[in-house]
């Protein structure tokens, strides 16, 4: 009714960097210019990345983060007299996005697991329950059509101690009691989160890798967003050391459970996700194939060549360069390049500067110069951060499953690289 105003701002504890948030709900009345916090109950907070909040003639719905799912609540009242109730029916934690009728009684949404793609409804909203819904469009009715993994949230215990939680992605007619291949996908930020829904995309292409008999396991390691603000701001100044455990962590528990074949174990990641894989395959060996795009090997170049450096390494190295030098030599991988003899293909956007495009040069220079692991250097032209040429997303795809082939699932097919057959 044009009385007043939500919005939204970023909190954390410990520093004026936004790096690491959670995000808090404020409402201001224009009439008294009176401005305040709205009190959500909810210590994980709203979502970091999107604005799902609808205003209602008697309050809102917003969407609050919990883990690798939501939860959806309606709350009623003004002021500081906000009463919350959770909305019911058809699996609200998985209500991926919506839209609300001005009186607040009809919902456009979709809904989405990491297991099924996205599907369009309409419904009645009355008071917190989802009442008649009806789909309204199913406009991906191709994917349907396509092999589908089965997918479930897993839990185990973190580097603290504490439930660190990812999306487990079973292979394609999975059989109980057999072995398979694990690919590790590490999501980036860190401040972010793997959740339950339909998420595959060409450098994270889950499903694809399921229907060739593969597990994936997308862990949401310390550091990631939608747990708190403890658990988000856990890794500054500590860098890689709560989340390589975690990650680790995660993989021996399949293995404990004789779900994975412990001599096939793979990694992607991109950005953060590359940044903690890079770290993987410096501590360990175990990997035996690597796809790790746009990741920082080291952090002294990264500080001046990075678009937010100061931010960034500031926050979770602890402080500059300067003032954290022997920090930043042990952190930075590239010192220890000589560790690692997992197969590594990089590929890199060569107008990158959220992780300078040179970052990849040092990465890729150190392996081929030591000759312990084989590695491949994939620049991408005019391209940033994440590639938006379809060709170049295409090539992203094709190479990363070649290389797995050859170097994790062998059934790789020795060809001439420099003459296409039909050339």
């Amino acid at each position: 009714d044009s009385s007043g105003l939500y919005f939204t701002n970023y909190y954390n504890s410990t520093s004026s960097y936004t790096m690491c948030a959670v995000v808090k709900l404020f409402h201001y009345t224009l009439a008294t210019g009176d401005c305040r916090e709205v009190d959500l109950n909810w210590d994980r907070y709203a979502p970091m990345f999107r604005d799902l909040l609808r205003p209602t003639p008697t309050g809102f719905v917003i969407q609050l983060v919990d883990g690798a799912r939501y939860k959806w609540a309606r709350f009623t009242g003004s002021g500081g007299a906000w009463k919350r109730d959770w909305l019911q029916g058809d699996a609200p934690g998985n209500i991926q996005s919506f839209d609300l009728s001005r009186d607040g009684n009809t919902m456009g949404y979709s809904h989405s697991t990491a297991a099924q793609p996205p599907r369009f409804y309409l419904a009645r909203l009355k008071g917190n329950q989802i009442l008649k819904k009806q789909e309204v469009m199913d406009i991906q009715s191709p994917l349907f059509k396509k092999p589908l993994a089965r997918t479930e949230i897993r839990t185990w215990k973190g580097a603290l101690g504490e439930t660190v939680e990812g999306i487990l992605y079973y292979p394609y007619n999975y059989q109980a009691g057999k072995t398979y291949p694990l690919v590790v996908m590490i999501h980036g930020g860190p401040n972010a989160a793997d959740m339950d829904r339909f998420d595959d995309d060409f450098f994270t292409p889950g499903h694809l890798y399921c229907e060739r008999g593969v597990f994936i396991l997308k862990p949401n390691y310390h550091g990631s967003s939608n747990y708190g603000i403890a658990f988000g701001e856990s890794i500054a100044g500590r860098y890689y050391e709560y989340e390589i455990p975690d990650i680790e962590a995660g993989v021996d528990m399949l293995i404990s459970e004789g779900k994975v074949d412990k001599e096939q174990l793979g990694v992607i990641g991109h950005s953060n996700g590359s940044i903690l894989g890079i770290g993987l395959i410096v501590h360990s060996n175990r990997f035996k194939a690597a796809v790790l795009s746009a990741g920082d090997v080291n952090w002294t170049s990264d500080y001046g060549n990075c678009s937010f450096g100061v931010a960034f390494d500031n926050y979770y190295m602890g402080g500059a360069p300067w003032q954290k030098l022997d920090e930043y030599i042990k952190k930075s991988p590239l010192f220890q390049m000589e560790k690692v003899t997992t197969p590594t293909l990089i590929w890199h956007g060569d107008k990158d500067r959220a992780v300078p495009y040179s970052q990849g040069w040092e990465f890729y220079r150190a392996l081929q110069v030591i000759g312990k692991a084989p590695v491949r250097f994939i620049s991408l032209p005019g391209e940033e951060h994440v590639p938006k040429v379809l060709a170049h997303q295409r090539r992203v795809l094709k190479e990363q499953i070649a290389w797995f082939e050859k170097y994790l699932f062998n059934a790789y097919t020795p060809g001439n690289e420099s003459l296409k057959k039909e050339s």
